[in-house]
């Protein structure tokens, strides 16, 4: 840089830097101050002066003097990328790569498990709506701050003094906390509402005996996102430039460590720690309240609705939430008492350049990555949740056919459905078995288990009528039935067995829904039941 005035000075006034000359008085008038660390810097431009690093000063000579301009010749950055590869170095790219995989994964669970194959008839229900799809979100957003973090570890290590891969590592790291939170909650309140889902499947003439469970899980969320959101706050938005003052050991103790071990951070922690309690009480709720009990197989009581509406002999399907959740609140639980530590104990702080790998990757990375693993494998091991709704719905017909008709079914027959009862959804449990091919077939021994009006829910969530057909056709309204909507966002691929689209228009000549029934029943007479039922092989046609 080439400053705007010259100074002339005497030869006695040069001193010897890595064997340059430089003159003192010049190098006092442009503020330069050499550093016991080898740099020589005026806060403005600082430049390596040790080994081969060997700048020089421009002058020119006059008679009995030299002119020094100021300018730095052959200087090299402070802030150059001179150093080898470190440890920290080495595992970031690993757990980047690793990182990056599980996005990988997680697109393709999202695709699995968020597409909706039956239109939502209650909206209470996460598994239903958009909420499913909650928790893959969340943990792509873990993927991409644990990349983006582990990449900016490998210019920390290379650079000889720190500059922006610093903060920016600490700012995406510090970020993985909340984001950790939400989906691990996301993750328990999905598990919860569709174990719900499928219990009312089986028995939807269950009402809870008190209505406190479900405002408990209506207001737990807006309690939880306000703790993680505070952890949020508490943490990232800030001034992150004294971070960056960690060159000498004198800069980390009166720059760099006040901030690190502020009590921001610390608050943030006990938030965080406070976010825990709620996702465990979250789930303990769901499995001791908000799920109904489940029915035991072979002691309902025949029209139990009608003996004072009292439920059959039950117990509870769940005792503890499914594994993969314990396991998943363990390893947060880990990353959280490493950030409160942290917060009290700067020589272990992930944000302290120089900490020992041990401690950044083994309690703050490895947990996060670990969690991300541990959903992915689940989530593809499981199946989507509307194909179990629609199993146990299976399930449930073929258990009232058996019982109903009075005689024992033959082994072939009971040996096709038995055989393909291997559908689990968390923890283990056997929730449905069916053949895929055979879901559009209706059992005709069906005696009086669905009423007319149930039969219509049904068929409006596969998508074979209409919403506002159930309202002109059915014996009551639905107060929170809504029909999806194929114009808008419909993510069902026409391809898949569970996809009912509604009757071409070209098939029977006709152009309405109704017209098209009419025609296919022969009649308009008689129950939606009897009508649907005599033709399912005309919907599995479609």
């Amino acid at each position: 840089m080439l400053l705007p005035r010259s100074l002339r000075a005497n030869a006695s006034d040069t001193i010897i830097i890595n064997s340059i000359p430089f003159n003192r008085s010049v190098l006092s008038h442009y503020n330069y101050t050499l550093y016991p660390n080898g740099t020589l810097s005026n806060v403005s431009d600082c430049y390596l002066v040790f080994g081969d690093y060997r700048p020089t000063m421009s002058n020119h000579s006059s008679l009995n003097s030299t002119i020094w301009d100021g300018t730095i010749l052959n200087g090299t950055t402070c802030y150059a990328p001179i150093r080898r590869l470190g440890p920290h170095a080495s595992l970031g790219m690993v757990f980047a790569l690793l990182f990056a995989v599980t996005f990988i994964f997680t697109m393709g669970n999202l695709r699995k498990h968020g597409r909706r194959l039956l239109s939502p008839l209650n909206r209470r229900y996460a598994s239903s709506g958009p909420g499913r799809r909650f928790k893959w979100f969340w943990m792509l957003l873990v993927a991409v701050c644990g990349v983006v973090a582990c990449f900016m570890g490998i210019d920390v290590d290379r650079d000889y003094l720190q500059t922006t891969p610093l903060m920016l590592q600490g700012l995406f790291y510090t970020s993985l906390t909340p984001a950790l939170m939400a989906v691990v909650w996301e993750g328990g309140r999905h598990w919860a509402s569709t174990q719900e889902r499928l219990s009312n499947a089986s028995n939807p003439r269950y009402t809870p005996s008190s209505h406190l469970p479900t405002k408990q899980a209506f207001w737990l969320p807006f309690l939880f996102y306000f703790l993680a959101l505070l952890t949020f706050f508490l943490t990232v938005p800030r001034e992150w430039s004294p971070i960056l003052r960690q060159n000498s050991p004198q800069q980390q103790i009166l720059l760099s460590k006040p901030l690190a071990t502020d009590t921001r951070f610390k608050a943030s922690g006990f938030t965080a720690l406070a976010g825990v309690l709620v996702i465990c009480y979250g789930l303990l709720n769901s499995v001791y309240r908000q799920i109904p009990a489940a029915v035991v197989p072979g002691t309902e009581t025949e029209h139990w609705e009608e003996e004072k509406h009292q439920q059959p002999p039950a117990k509870k399907r769940y005792r503890f939430p499914p594994s993969q959740f314990l396991l998943a609140i363990l390893l947060l639980t880990v990353k959280i008492a490493y950030a409160i530590a942290s917060a009290f104990n700067w020589s272990i702080s992930p944000l302290r350049y120089g900490v020992h790998p041990a401690y950044l990757f083994g309690l703050g990375y490895t947990p996060a990555l670990l969690i991300l693993i541990l959903f992915n494998i689940c989530g593809w091991c499981e199946v989507n949740e509307d194909k179990l709704v629609l199993a146990r719905r299976r399930i449930d017909n073929y258990g009232y056919d058996h019982r109903s008709s009075g005689k024992k079914r033959s082994y072939f027959r009971d040996k096709g459905v038995s055989e393909d009862a291997g559908v689990y959804y968390g923890g283990g449990h056997p929730v449905a078995g069916v053949h895929m091919d055979s879901l559009g077939h209706s059992h005709s021994g069906t005696t009086g288990a669905n009423t007319d009006q149930e039969d219509l829910d049904r068929y409006v969530e596969m998508g074979i009528l209409s919403h506002s057909h159930s309202h002109a056709n059915g014996n009551g309204h639905h107060d929170d039935d809504h029909h999806h909507d194929r114009s808008q966002g419909d993510d069902r691929s026409p391809e898949s067995e569970w996809d009912t689209p509604y009757p071409p228009n070209d098939q029977h000549g006709h152009h309405d829904q109704e017209e098209y029934w009419d025609h296919a029943s022969g009649s308009s007479h008689g129950s939606w039941s009897e009508t649907l039922q005599g033709h399912s092989s005309d919907s599995t046609a479609w």
